[in-house]
């Protein structure tokens, strides 16, 4: 009789929200009939391999994968499974979760994997910078630094992120980018198809993961009392022209007039002078809650 259980792959980061995903196997048992899903478990060993295993599981036609870690992890995973009919279920364990939080997604692991029962799957944009893949947000400048930064903390977390960024802050220095033929000051450059960098800082409130376009935010430096509404702002989702220039496209290039850090959901680039930005309409499967648009 040909097997009509539905295939997933967990994906696991072992470092990823303090162990969190040790617990994983055991919630997946006990929320999953076996009788309808076949669950198999990896873990990842380096940087680079869970965009391996999924390529792997997308290549075997897995109807599931689900990734169990932070935005990093999530855009290694999805850039495997982009343009397949294998569908992606985040599991939040990352410091940030953007993207997740975007969605709606559960930040409880139980919660989430019981999307698997009860959520539906609708298809979101992706994008490339300089031909790397993207699905949250990217982008050069302050944001940027605070990522290399933070990359080579060994304690993650929200206060390590809030105490980097107040150590980075007084030296950083706004720089030119020349975007449609005008040339703007910033302090930062966001390319955001979701709304949020994570931890609800929604850099771009009006993003839309599935409308086929990219908001590009462009932000001065934030001194003194602009910068407390900055802040405010930023984590009460109510950023407006008044706080940035934000432009609307589906392909652009920037070009920078000096070489900058470069995150790619927010995990470090290396360093670039331009940005040539693509977004790939619906081009990836995740399952969501059903109330979600």
């Amino acid at each position: 009789m040909l097997n009509s259980r539905r295939k997933i792959l967990f994906i696991l980061n072992p470092k990823a929200g303090h162990g969190k995903a040790g617990n994983i196997v055991r919630e997946a048992e006990r929320l999953l009939d076996q009788s309808k899903f076949e669950i198999h478990f990896s873990e990842t060993e380096y940087a680079g391999h869970a965009k391996l295993l999924a390529k792997k599981a997308a290549d075997e036609h897995d109807d599931y994968v689900a990734c169990v870690g932070g935005d990093g992890t999530v855009n290694e995973v999805a850039s495997s499974l982009k343009d397949t009919e294998t569908t992606l279920l985040i599991i939040p364990a990352g410091s940030g979760n953007g993207l997740a939080r975007h969605l709606q997604i559960p930040m409880n692991a139980a919660s989430a994997i019981a999307l698997l029962n009860k959520g539906k799957t609708v298809s979101i944009d992706t994008f490339s910078i300089n031909n790397l893949f993207t699905i949250n947000v990217a982008g050069v400048g302050f944001d940027a630094l605070v990522a290399h930064r933070f990359a080579e903390k060994k304690k993650r977390g929200l206060k390590t992120y809030i105490k980097t960024i107040l150590a980075e802050y007084s030296a950083s220095k706004e720089f030119e980018a020349e975007i449609n033929g005008t040339v703007y000051k910033a302090w930062l450059i966001s390319i955001a198809n979701s709304g949020q960098f994570g931890n609800n800082a929604w850099i771009a409130p009006v993003a839309s993961c599935t409308d086929g376009m990219l908001d590009i935010i462009v932000c001065k430096k934030q001194k003194g009392v602009k910068l407390l509404t900055f802040a405010v702002n930023l984590f009460s989702k109510r950023l407006s022209s008044a706080d940035y220039t934000a432009l609307r496209s589906n392909q652009m290039t920037i070009k920078l007039f000096s070489k900058q850090p470069l995150h790619l959901d927010g995990e470090p680039a290396g360093f670039t002078d331009e940005l040539n930005i693509y977004c790939k309409p619906l081009s990836l499967k995740v399952i969501v809650p059903q109330h979600v648009e």
